[in-house]
């Protein structure tokens, strides 16, 4: 009786992990979407800072790292 009490609980834990992957696969199949939302406007600009024509090795930048 006991081994038909171990498999009745394998079999149990099972088929509830095989419901929990279905599930969680549907639940990823339709919240797919093919329709990207991409924002092409942004609340700050962009600006570029002024970089010296030569390039120094060693030289102090000011920059403590």
């Amino acid at each position: 009786m006991n081994i038909l009490n171990n498999r009745n609980k394998r079999t149990s834990i099972f088929k509830a992990v095989a419901l929990c992957l279905i599930a969680a696969m549907s639940f990823a199949l339709v919240s797919c979407d093919d329709d990207m939302d991409i924002q092409q406007s942004y609340p700050f600009t962009v600006e570029v800072m002024p970089v010296p024509n030569k390039v120094v090795k060693g030289a102090d930048s000011g920059n403590p790292l």
